[in-house]
């Protein structure tokens, strides 16, 4: 079904690989999507693999340094903060609890430094570019570190997925629509979250 859906934009590019590039910068498909796609579309895996990982590279770099200032911003205007409270929510707390443990290390750049690779590196929705940049923004790494990590771990999260692809195959249909599914269920978990954290708090404050 989700290979339905993405087909209707693939016949106004055409190109697989120009898809692959386009899907791989955005958020939810990002690299991973992008791959598994191509596998079950009959294109070549490995350079539509390529053209991904090539073109999330130009993404980490923009990200890397512009991400932190467009944080700056929002301070300065409650909407936009809230907003982007509201999305970054389950990231968030990714961000606290690696702050809690690297807390007095000696090593503590270092280790925020792995947490966002590995964070990257899992082959699962919503842990890729997008989030990691976020989660680097909220850790305050600074830009080398950030887009270091995001590379790295985009890589490492793209050849999982790379390989699970070329194995399954015409399969790799089934896995983009669990892909899919599970990026839904998250992003749905994460929102009635928020809502009902929202609704405590308005209790509290009436009390």
């Amino acid at each position: 079904m989700t290979q339905k859906i993405i087909a209707v934009f693939a016949k106004r590019i055409k190109d697989p690989y120009l898809l692959a590039a386009i899907l791989s910068v955005t958020p939810v498909t990002e690299i991973k999507a992008s791959i598994l796609y191509a596998a079950s579309s009959g294109a070549k895996t490995w350079l539509a693999a390529l053209c991904a990982f090539l073109s999330s590279v130009a993404l980490a770099a923009v990200q890397s340094v512009f991400l932190p200032k467009l944080f700056g911003l929002t301070k300065k205007h409650s909407r936009s903060r809230r907003v982007m409270l509201l999305l970054t929510d389950r990231i968030a707390q990714k961000a606290d609890d690696l702050l809690k443990k690297s807390k007095g290390k000696e090593d503590r750049t270092e280790r925020l430094f792995l947490g966002v690779f590995c964070f990257v590196a899992l082959p699962f929705p919503l842990t890729g570019i997008w989030a990691g940049a976020f989660l680097a923004t909220l850790l305050k790494l600074d830009a080398k570190r950030t887009f270091f990590a995001l590379t790295a771990g985009n890589f490492t999260a793209g050849g999982i997925v790379l390989a699970v692809a070329v194995a399954a195959g015409e399969r790799a249909s089934l896995l983009l629509d669990a892909f899919f599914l599970v990026a839904l269920v998250i992003l749905l978990l994460s929102f009635s979250k928020n809502v009902v954290s929202k609704k405590i708090r308005h209790k509290r404050k009436t009390i």
